[in-house]
């Protein structure tokens, strides 16, 4: 976890098993399980780190590929949504609605080892509300 002025983030390592595409045509029932398992790790996380998101926030996604190759960094929304609403599940964030995350902005993280895929979840705080 990280915190500066204004600012709280949390990065999560996702293996491959578990991460869920847009693109992605899953069972209904591993796609469940999947993410289930994505909103645990979130939760625990955010509960070890004590994670207090401000809000009403900007959230800043950024998704780290274990390759060099290009990527559409939105096909990971399943994912995101699912560790987004493993934070709610923790208390860290109130809720996922547009009244506490005002935008979103997707960016290309560093590259990270094979197996896995890393997202790290900036917020940035507002200082006026919604």
């Amino acid at each position: 976890m990280q915190k500066q002025c204004g600012r709280t983030g949390i990065s999560i390592s996702v293996p491959n098993d578990e991460w869920v595409t847009a693109n992605g045509r899953y069972h209904w029932a591993k796609k469940a399980k999947m993410t289930r398992a994505l909103r645990t790790r979130a939760k625990f996380l955010a509960k070890r780190d004590r994670l207090k998101v401000q809000v009403p926030t900007l959230l800043t996604v950024r998704v780290g590929y274990p390759t060099s190759a290009r990527a559409d960094m939105e096909n990971a929304h399943p994912t995101v949504k699912a560790l987004i609403d493993g934070l709610v599940d923790a208390g860290a964030l109130p809720d996922d609605s547009s009244r506490e995350i005002v935008s979103t902005t997707w960016e290309r993280g560093p590259k990270c080892e094979k197996g896995t895929h890393m997202v790290e979840l900036v917020f940035t705080s507002q200082d006026v509300p919604f």
